[in-house]
């Protein structure tokens, strides 16, 4: 069950926490079944398991409750998501992309496992996401599932997180791609399993690209980096995050979902909003 369903009133906060206590075993368990050996096994697990907010696989489970999506494939495709997503850190934290010292107060994979074992996870972790998506026990129907390896292989490919990231290597703003890319894609996961109409499938696609660049916005200003190259940090933050809530209260309004399918898409929405944002 969607934890944000629950009857009892608990703040946004413990909603995701009692969702990422619960996520957390099922990336246990899938890495402990990919058959990868030490010191393989352990670069992936640190990869994975180092912390983060379990916000795109949260995102994932919010939009397939609005299509009564099984909780089972909910959840088999957050986890392809957060492998990707934990790939995408282990590249870009290396010495010939941002040479990181540090990811979530601790050392990142390569100063702990080596460059060449960081590259292997990440390329391990890369091969599990897309194996476990093309599996029939994540979703039977073969052309369903085949749309959606589609999808996701474009959210990370040279118009996604890598092109993206080329962007960002040469001082060009590759966020949009970089980051709400592969958050669309997340937010695109219902749909797809649901086969819903292409105008439903756009407002959540849309609604995922506005608040992916909402939820960069949001950690870059937590990092103390601010909105870079605008005047008015917070900015692009305050814009996204107000279209993503409005494009999430839509879907009540203009397609018809129920309110308590759609509010825990409105609250995510409004968690990236700056404080005192009405």
């Amino acid at each position: 069950m969607n934890p944000f369903n629950e009857k009892a009133a608990l703040p946004l906060q413990d909603y995701i926490g009692r969702f990422v206590h619960q996520f957390d075993r099922a990336l246990e368990q899938a890495l402990a079944s990919s058959g990868a050996v030490p010191p393989l096994s352990v670069a992936m697990r640190t990869a994975v398991l180092g912390g983060g907010k379990r916000f795109r696989p949260l995102l994932v489970d919010c939009g397939c409750a609005l299509f009564d999506i099984p909780r089972h494939a909910a959840q088999q495709v957050g986890v392809c998501v957060e492998f990707l997503h934990a790939a995408s850190l282990v590249l870009d934290d290396l010495p010939v992309m941002d040479n990181a010292e540090t990811r979530r107060g601790t050392a990142p994979v390569h100063l702990v496992f080596g460059d060449a074992q960081a590259i292997l996870a990440a390329t391990a972790l890369i091969s599990l996401a897309f194996q476990t998506l093309a599996e029939p026990g994540t979703w039977p129907d073969a052309e369903i599932r085949t749309r959606l390896v589609t999808a996701c292989a474009r959210a990370i490919g040279p118009t996604g997180i890598s092109g993206g990231q080329s962007l960002d290597l040469v001082g060009a703003n590759g966020k949009a791609h970089k980051t709400a890319d592969l958050i669309r894609f997340c937010c695109e996961v219902g749909p797809i399993l649901g086969q819903a109409p292409s105008a439903v499938h756009r407002r959540l696609s849309d609604f995922g690209t506005e608040i992916g660049i909402a939820f960069q916005e949001r950690d870059d200003l937590l990092d103390g980096e601010g909105h870079r190259g605008d005047s008015s940090p917070g900015a692009g933050l305050e814009l996204s995050g107000v279209k993503a809530r409005e494009l999430a209260r839509g879907l009540e309004t203009d397609f018809g979902f129920p309110k308590e399918k759609v509010t825990p898409l409105i609250k995510l929405a409004e968690w990236t909003l700056p404080p005192l944002l009405p």
